[in-house]
């Protein structure tokens, strides 16, 4: 958890890219069963928000969408960002909370997230 924005800022420039397969339904499973919980320090009252950052093509859409569907059911608000010229809109759509105009995000490259630090902070912020 983070107590201010420049805690969220430190948190999302430190994220690593390791490459390889795009898992996003397990991996946003593995999210909402596992961080957002008490023994993880979620605190109650205070809102749950994920920000999901992929290339926008995950391995398997369907799962994909259901798994975003689940989370945000479950009261995890979902911000997407897609990176790369291959990303895919519907899909980051199905995983963004609505309205996706103010949830879903593009870079041009990894490096680049960094121009989005400072609206993101903002936007979760708002939550």
């Amino acid at each position: 958890t983070f107590g201010n924005k420049a805690g969220v800022e430190s948190a999302v420039t430190s994220i690593p890219y390791s490459g390889g397969g795009t898992n996003t339904g397990p991996a946003i499973t593995q999210m909402m069963t596992n961080s957002f919980t008490t023994a993880a320090g979620h605190r109650a009252g205070v809102p749950k928000i994920a920000v999901v950052i992929t290339d926008g093509k995950s391995n398997n859409p369907g799962n994909t969408a259901t798994a975003a569907a689940a989370a945000r059911a479950s009261g995890i608000h979902m911000m997407a960002i897609g990176v790369g010229s291959g990303v895919d809109d519907a899909e980051l759509n199905a995983i963004a909370s609505d309205p996706d105009n103010q949830n879903v995000y593009k870079a041009a490259t990894f490096d680049s997230l960094k121009t989005l630090q400072g609206l993101l902070a903002a936007k979760a912020c708002e939550q």
